[in-house]
């Protein structure tokens, strides 16, 4: 990564808020960023070179020369579809040193796997949803499954139930129509032995 640097002048207005940034020195990278040459950037105002400054910009180097404090942040130029680490510190009096170093591919590969870790915590959720009906679905077939088998041995019971109570019945036939059908070959018999 190669780090561009320069140095800004801010110029105040009477109610000493910054209204207009000066570039006052610059490296070869910061000059190959813009497309231009040191002797073009130096003593410029940055608003004849980009086209756009924005006012987070201003605030943060105006918030740096008042506070004498270093401040770091990221910041994205959609103008050239780049994001930067920058940092910020007091040089002299209204002016800052700027660093810019170019974290493009790393901010663009964090983005990316914010989205897949987003798409895999919906496809996740998803799943434990589909899981969910599925385990619902299972658990009614055991249920049904249940309430079959507990049908068929009341079914079973029922049907032994019936067999014994038929058998009792033919029994109990037997034992009241057995000895009346018998009577006649009883009564033949003692008189054939009456006879004999």
């Amino acid at each position: 990564m190669t780090e561009m640097v320069e140095v800004i002048e801010l110029i105040y207005n009477e109610n000493d808020q910054p209204i207009a940034l000066y570039i006052r020195n610059v490296n070869h990278y910061f000059g190959r960023l813009l497309g231009k040459t040191k002797k073009q950037l130096i003593n410029k105002k940055t608003s004849s070179i980009v086209s756009t400054t924005e006012s987070s910009w201003i605030k943060n180097f105006a918030r740096v020369d008042k506070t004498r404090m270093p401040h770091s942040f990221k910041n994205y130029e959609a103008e050239v579809d780049k994001y930067y680490f920058v940092t910020v510190w007091k040089v002299s009096k209204n002016s800052v040193g700027v660093s810019l170093v170019n974290i493009t591919n790393s901010e663009k590969n964090e983005i990316e796997l914010k989205k897949r870790q987003k798409k895999r915590i919906k496809t996740d959720f998803i799943l434990k949803e589909k899981g969910t009906v599925l385990n619902s679905t299972i658990d009614k077939l055991d249920t049904m499954k249940a309430k079959l088998a507990l049908q068929k041995e009341e079914k079973e019971e029922r049907a032994a139930e019936l067999v014994i109570a038929k058998k009792e019945k033919t029994k109990r036939i037997h034992e009241l129509v057995l000895p009346k059908m018998n009577l006649p070959f009883e009564r033949k018999r003692k008189r054939n032995e009456q006879l004999n």
